[in-house]
């Protein structure tokens, strides 16, 4: 049986003893900075600040059209999932798996957000008791997460099950999920010339800095191209978001959608979608693993899954996508080579500081829809590349693959599917069957063992003859 604790990189406790506690945060990844490296301390972490960025900004944008939130909802949402991604963050390099990795919102509960946000009119429930009830279903994954973490066995027995098929399979279909939602940001209602001109320019500035960019100006291509789109768009005339006036600093209001509601058809895919991501949890784990050559003990592991349960919490309180650690963080660090600590804590700790500074959201808002999404495009379209690579991986050959790939192309389609199919459903049954991305991924686990009992191909000609 797979063993979670058998990967490159992560150290398995001999049987019969405490797991030793991680060198990894010792070493590699000290507090503080050598006397020779004081005066970059600035460089570093704006270099964190800018990376943290590129992940977060096109989530209240994305989060806003599914939910259809007002500007100033969206303003005061972008502002939480600052401070959030900083305070997570912060405990997790102090509290949790104690490495350079951020904690931010999660690609997956952007789909659950869009998902249940289609179905939601469908199924009779209106936005305001879908907004209340992702708040509660949050809070409620997020603490039986946490819960789970605490026996060793269960982690073990969760983990085991996120093989590079599955973890493959989440990284097509949530870009499946929310391509739709680029492309009418793009395109517009009615299609507008200039609007997918500048958001093909952007496109491409995130592109060209991500293919032939180095160092820094790579893993910040996004955030660049994202500039250069903006002053584009103001170059040629297309309107702005008025920014409103507000107060200085501002604490964010607890349950900000309202008080939360239970509702079994919202809860399930919640719950669902935290167990899923435990696949996320672990990739970061392994990708830092693989960049700093030093193993990460399980320990550290269940630590980091302790503390996810607990940033998902705070996420339902503070009514933001669930968060998890970026694997992607492991690319930016691969890039710069500095894993002290001492930076990112600085960055988390300013990210959490612009959280309360209101004016910062209304800047993220005034950004241009078609400019932000179109780096999202960029994204979503390597996250799909990685998530094919994943799936070569297996090595189950031509024949055996069609039970992976079937369930991955029976959830796009069920994407596809107008949402009054499911109207005559339970409202638990419609938000779960009418989910294609959990549907691809629970049929996934259900059917990949079976992929690995089956017979193997006998070879290239009997593939030809089967396609």
């Amino acid at each position: 049986m797979h063993d979670p604790w058998r990967v490159p990189g992560v150290r398995r406790a001999a049987r019969g003893r405490e797991p030793p506690a991680p060198d990894i945060a010792e070493s590699r990844c000290a507090v503080t900075l050598d006397p020779a490296h004081r005066a970059q301390l600035p460089i570093l972490t704006l270099q964190w600040l800018a990376f943290a960025l590129t992940n977060t900004i096109p989530v209240p944008f994305v989060v806003a059209a599914a939910l259809h939130l007002s500007p100033a909802a969206t303003a005061a949402l972008a502002e939480r999932i600052f401070l959030v991604t900083g305070v997570m963050s912060l405990a997790q390099a102090l509290v949790g798996h104690r490495l350079p990795i951020v904690e931010g919102p999660a690609g997956m509960w952007w789909g659950v957000f869009v998902s249940l946000g289609l179905l939601a009119p469908a199924v009779g429930m209106s936005e305001a008791h879908l907004r209340e009830a992702l708040e509660f279903g949050m809070v409620a994954a997020g603490a039986l997460l946490a819960l789970a973490a605490v026996p060793r066995r269960v982690i073990r027995a969760l983990l085991s099950l996120f093989t590079p098929a599955v973890t493959g399979g989440l990284m097509i279909l949530l870009p499946a999920q929310i391509a739709p939602s680029i492309a009418a940001a793009l395109i517009g209602s009615p299609p507008s010339l200039p609007r997918l001109a500048v958001g093909a320019a952007t496109f491409l500035a995130v592109a060209l800095g991500a293919v032939f960019g180095r160092g820094v100006l790579r893993s910040t291509s996004l955030l660049l191209g994202v500039a250069v789109g903006t002053v584009l768009w103001w170059a040629i005339g297309l309107p702005f978001t008025p920014l409103a006036r507000g107060p200085a600093l501002a604490l964010p209001g607890v349950f900000a959608w309202g008080a939360p509601r239970v509702l079994p058809g919202v809860l399930l895919p919640c719950i669902l979608t935290a167990v899923l991501l435990l696949s996320n949890v672990l990739a970061a784990l392994r990708a830092m693993a693989a960049v700093q050559g030093e193993p990460v003990g399980p320990e550290a592991v269940r630590r980091a899954i302790l503390v996810n349960g607990a940033s998902i919490v705070v996420s339902g309180l503070l009514a933001v996508p669930g968060a998890i650690p970026y694997a992607s963080n492991a690319g930016f660090l691969s890039l710069t080579r500095r894993f002290e600590r001492l930076p990112f804590l600085l960055f988390a700790a300013l990210l959490a500081l612009l959280g309360l500074v209101p004016a910062v959201g209304r800047l993220v808002v005034a950004l241009p829809a078609p400019v932000v999404y179109a780096g999202l495009l960029a994204a979503m379209a390597q996250l799909l590349a990685i998530g094919v690579a994943d799936l070569a991986k297996e090595g189950l050959g031509l024949t055996r693959s069609l039970l992976v790939t079937a369930p991955i192309l029976l959830g796009i389609g069920i994407m596809g599917v107008p949402e009054a199919t499911w109207r005559g459903l339970h409202s638990p049954m419609s938000f779960l069957v009418g989910d294609g991305m959990i549907v691809g991924l629970l049929l996934l686990l259900l059917l990949r063992p079976l992929a690995r009992l089956g017979p193997p191909d006998d070879g290239p000609a009997q593939e030809r003859g089967t396609a």
